[in-house]
């Protein structure tokens, strides 16, 4: 039996907002870049205690390049504030 592949990991800065969107995206493209189809993802917000609209539009952005891709996208590590925030979009 072959065992699935450990997920990429990127953790999100804290904050999140229009000042570390830009870095943060990059990299997370890159991730995605090296990544085969079907490869897992994990987005992981344990970090990141306040989030702007800049740093909720790089997550949906993320979020549909991650599905273009084939790659199954897991957003794990929420504060309940920040949670609360992406249950809304």
């Amino acid at each position: 039996m072959v065992e699935p592949a450990e997920p990429a990991v990127v953790r999100t800065p804290e904050p999140f907002d229009i000042t570390t969107r830009t870095r943060f995206r990059v990299t997370v493209e890159q991730v995605l870049r090296d990544l085969a189809r079907g490869a897992e993802l994990e987005i992981d917000l344990s970090d990141t205690r306040t989030i702007d609209s800049a740093g909720l539009s790089s997550l949906l952005t993320i979020m549909r390049r991650a599905e273009e891709l084939g790659i199954h996208l897991r957003l794990t590590g929420a504060t309940p504030e920040v949670e609360r925030l992406l249950r809304m979009i």
